[in-house]
């Protein structure tokens, strides 16, 4: 909770945030060894219904831009699992603080994202093909799964948005 409250504090008191490139699937890793040198890192994440959590960003993570961060730029990226800033020619990537405060506001509504295997069977719950079976293919954005359905003889890929989809 206390962090929480710390990175709202900080999306008021910091205009912009710069992002930082990590290594392959150590964003986490990347924010842990910068809060043990003291330095507030930001790794939106999106919660699935097994209670996994993956970064929103995969390989991105965001940093308060203030004078401690510009100064320690070097010790910055020779921190495990950064990789480097993110630049614009020799311009560091900023993001605004109020951007990054509306994505840490939908984090922080609690959504869990659906997650299906391939090939599990779900039965649609609404919408023109209410009560058919389908068989999941694969996740088509956020909102949205592609799936075989049994028609006229023969399966047809139909995206359908995740609300429609129940596992059976």
């Amino acid at each position: 909770m206390s962090e929480s409250l710390n990175l709202a504090q900080l999306f008021i008191d910091t205009p912009s945030w710069l992002l930082l490139r990590t290594k392959a699937r150590q964003e986490q890793r990347a924010c842990l060894n910068l809060a043990n040198q003291g330095i507030s890192s930001y790794c939106p994440k999106v919660v699935f219904d097994d209670n996994k959590s993956e970064a929103l960003f995969p390989g991105y993570i965001f940093l308060p831009q203030d004078n401690i961060v510009t100064e320690l730029s070097g010790k910055v990226r020779s921190t495990r699992g950064v990789m480097s800033f993110v630049r614009f020619g020799m311009e560091i990537a900023s993001i605004s603080a109020s951007l990054l405060s509306s994505i840490y506001e939908r984090e922080t509504a609690n959504k869990v994202v659906l997650r299906y295997k391939n090939g599990q069977k779900l039965l649609v719950q609404d919408g023109p093909l209410k009560n058919l079976e389908a068989i999941f293919q694969c996740r088509d954005g956020m909102k949205r799964s592609l799936v075989l359905i049994e028609m006229l003889g023969k399966e047809q890929k139909i995206k359908c948005p995740n609300e429609w989809l129940k596992a059976i």
